[in-house]
């Protein structure tokens, strides 16, 4: 039973997004802050202390140079109607 429960948890961390990995929008702002005050890329990884490659930094801080901002894009799709009961 104990392997079981094992397995599930490995592969649905490796299949699923792992909210630890993730960087929230307050840590993205503390990681160009970090930049912006010369610290290396390894440095502001080291001091987010989460389980990120430092290119994700690197990606992040060429974003925040070409558009000015640090949120993710709005999502493209079919924009539900609310009804009365939702609202």
């Amino acid at each position: 039973m104990t392997i079981i429960i094992f397995w599930k948890t490995f592969f649905s961390n490796i299949f699923f997004n792992n909210t630890q990995n993730k960087l929230t929008f307050k840590k993205k702002i503390q990681a160009i802050t970090l930049i912006e005050e010369r610290y290396s890329l390894q440095e502001v990884v080291a001091k987010l202390e989460r389980n990120i490659n430092y290119t994700t930094i690197l990606w992040l801080y060429e974003k925040y140079k070409q558009i000015g901002n640090v949120d993710n894009k709005s999502l493209s799709g079919y924009l539900w109607k609310l009804t009365k009961c939702d609202k």
